[in-house]
């Protein structure tokens, strides 16, 4: 998502993009993308819900707050530490052995060289930047979906689940089935004007 899209369309003279950004209020406009001659992508400014239970930390690690906006970026450090898994970190950052985030973000500042006059560690900077890397995906992580209360069934033993799997895929062979034909039927009509016009 932090990169341009490929280029969509190839001509002589005009090549089209579908530009994203991590970041918020980069784009406030609908972005229209040519697929095919007369197929479009309509791309909007995305909106991250904020719950009403969510932290600041939550709010923080959903992208919603922009990294540089925030006071003490440091405090937020300890969430993401416990989300990821010590291999990921250990292998992301070059590090072995930490105690807790206090001794994790002064062993990285220390590698990374973000020192401050005296050579006290940086936290802030080390900070933003394990939260920048939280944002655009270089921290592999997932978080499960929450559960319904009531909800303990297990997919693997319920009859119903299979059977509506099944009727489910074949509601989606058939659409997929009336939209080729849909497209099939377009391209003959297209052809068959072109042909008049000639």
């Amino acid at each position: 998502m932090h990169r341009f899209l490929e280029k969509q369309r190839y001509t002589s003279t005009h090549v089209s993009y579908c530009y994203v950004a991590m970041t918020d209020r980069i784009f406030q406009v609908w972005q229209y993308i040519t697929l095919m001659k007369r197929i479009y992508l309509i791309d909007c400014p995305g909106v991250v819900p904020n719950n009403v239970g969510d932290s600041e930390t939550d709010t923080v690690l959903k992208g919603v707050v922009r990294i540089e906006n925030i006071k003490t970026p440091e405090d937020h450090i300890p969430t993401v530490l416990k989300r990821i898994k010590r291999e990921h970190i250990a292998k992301t950052y070059n590090l072995r052995r930490w105690t807790d985030s206090t001794d994790f973000l002064e062993q990285l500042a220390r590698a990374s060289g973000r020192l401050l006059k005296g050579g006290g560690a940086d936290l802030g900077t080390v900070s933003r930047m394990i939260l920048t890397d939280w944002i655009r995906g270089k921290l592999p992580h997932f978080i499960e979906p929450p559960r319904p209360d009531n909800e303990t069934v297990d997919i693997e033993t319920s009859d119903d689940k299979g059977t509506e799997a099944k009727e489910i895929e074949a509601l989606n062979q058939d659409a997929v089935e009336a939209m080729r034909n849909t497209l099939i039927k377009e391209e003959k009509e297209m052809q068959d004007r072109e042909n008049r016009e000639e």
